[in-house]
């Protein structure tokens, strides 16, 4: 985002506790809907915070979040960090995206930190282990928590809205176009799944299946065949005998050639005659 703002708000104290209607005031405040204290609204709103007592739902809180939800603001919240199932408040109302945070396992791949709240609610999943952060004293610390998680969310909304992406798909776009982690499809741990910079900016949610012959960076197709990006299988039907590549392809910018940046396999020349024949294919980035 090469010309944004950013608003602080304090809602806490010093000691990072506060109230209620400290939240929602920041909330309101944030949103320009403070009668006395009317500002230009802020386009998303992070609250790197959470409830410790939520055995009863804030309705302080609750109004805040709605009247906000109404005016059009983004919210994103962090999921809380007692390794429990139980999302904190203000990510457990439906309006907020709540995050998760992740942290990489002993081969690299990521997994849900030990110390992450999950749930229904969790909606998208971000690194949250050892961000380099802020503090006084102008230092820069190493910090953990689904508080480093949820501003991540809350940025990568940020520049699909500078890339003039409406704010009303946002939340659609960072689902469909997540890397899905855990079991396959939504689950409780990781929500849609691991946000993804590049595909949520250019709304890359389809994956192309081909068969055919390939051409450098172009594609001579028998059989071509669309689906979502968060489809696992698929079957393609009437397809001539001969010699072809069985090829998956995300054309991340749209742009109709085979580029560094896209996620591409192939299954190398092989001959199909009549017949079923099975296909297990993991597209990589391509370079």
């Amino acid at each position: 985002m090469w010309d944004s703002e950013i608003l602080p708000v304090k809602v806490l104290g010093d000691s990072g506790s506060g109230s209620e209607w400290s939240v929602a005031k920041g909330i309101l405040y944030a949103a320009g809907l403070l009668d006395d204290k009317p500002i230009e609204p802020a386009d998303i709103i992070n609250m790197s915070l959470g409830m410790v007592d939520g055995s009863q739902t804030p309705e302080i809180l609750k109004d805040a979040v709605d009247r906000a939800a109404e005016a059009g603001v983004i919210m994103v919240a962090a999921a809380g960090n007692n390794s429990s199932n139980y999302v904190s408040y203000p990510a457990r109302f439906e309006e907020v995206i709540a995050v998760s945070a992740l942290s990489p396992s002993h081969d690299g791949r990521p997994v849900l930190a030990n110390y992450s709240n999950y749930g229904p609610e969790i909606e998208l999943a971000a690194p949250g282990s050892n961000i380099l952060s802020t503090v006084n004293e102008n230092d820069i610390v190493s910090m953990s928590g689904t508080s480093m998680a949820a501003p991540q969310v809350a940025g990568l909304a940020g520049l699909m809205l500078a890339e003039g992406i409406p704010d009303n798909q946002i939340r659609d776009i960072l689902q469909k176009t997540a890397i899905d982690l855990g079991d396959p499809g939504f689950n409780e741990e990781y929500g849609h799944g691991l946000i993804n910079s590049y595909w949520s900016v250019n709304q890359a949610e389809e994956v192309i299946i081909i068969i055919g012959e390939r051409n450098s960076r172009q594609f001579n197709a028998v059989k071509k065949l669309t689906i979502k990006i968060s489809e696992q299988e698929f079957t393609i039907n009437d397809v001539p005998a001969g010699e072809y590549e069985v090829m998956v392809w995300l054309d991340v910018r749209n742009s109709g050639d085979l580029e560094n940046g896209d996620y591409f396999a192939t299954s190398g020349m092989v001959e199909l005659k009549e017949g079923e024949y099975s296909f297990e294919l993991t597209a990589g980035e391509y370079y």
